[in-house]
């Protein structure tokens, strides 16, 4: 989720280490206490002290992961689950599960790709622009920087027990569409276990 920090929450979650500090400074049975025992521009001092270096982590933080591009939801989804319905947060985390070592030689067609899906249930998760951090795939595809761009991912719905499952990323190149076969460590069901309402 972006990275949010408001005066309020940032309070909350240096509060307790500055009363911390001043209960053990005082020897205090309360925090409270200790707070009443110290001078009041000590305690403003020490207060600063701690909030200041974790303001800084956490801004830093913030800055570090505002530039990292996140893996948003497919812009649409053709869901082949049956009276069952497809699980949004579950084909983010399978394809965000994967391994960077793409296999592009001898991978079925499109048109078997989707059979496969159709028939035996599934998703086909439809993005317009999705960056993916995946540097060794877009070196090998010959795109410059670590990121491809995701357009679709074909996923089956049951991993079948396994450790690992196989799923298809069709990748968005200056060449044209290139579909890559990629291992996700995810295996949970993209498809839910609710029945569709009537």
């Amino acid at each position: 989720p972006p990275c949010r920090v408001t005066p309020t929450h940032f309070w909350q979650r240096t509060s307790s280490r500055s009363r911390a500090g001043a209960a053990v400074f005082a020897n205090a049975k309360t925090a409270r206490d200790a707070r009443r025992a110290l001078p009041a521009k000590g305690a403003r001092m020490s207060r600063s002290f701690i909030v200041l270096p974790l303001g800084a982590a956490v801004l830093a933080a913030c800055s570090s992961s505002a530039s990292v591009p996140r893996l948003h939801q497919p812009d649409r989804i053709d869901a082949f689950c049956g009276d069952r319905v497809a699980i949004v947060s579950a084909i983010e985390s399978i394809v965000a599960s994967t391994s960077d070592a793409p296999q592009t030689a001898g991978l079925p067609s499109e048109g078997s790709i989707l059979k496969t899906v159709r028939d035996t249930g599934g998703v086909v998760a439809h993005w317009n622009d999705q960056p993916l951090y995946l540097p060794k795939t877009a070196k090998l595809l010959g795109t410059q920087g670590d990121y491809v761009t995701l357009g679709d991912a074909a996923i089956r719905s049951d991993a079948g027990g396994a450790e690992s499952r196989k799923i298809y990323l069709t990748l968005k190149t200056k060449t044209g569409p290139k579909t890559i076969s990629l291992q996700a460590f995810d295996v949970q069901d993209v498809c839910n276990e609710g029945k569709l309402k009537s």
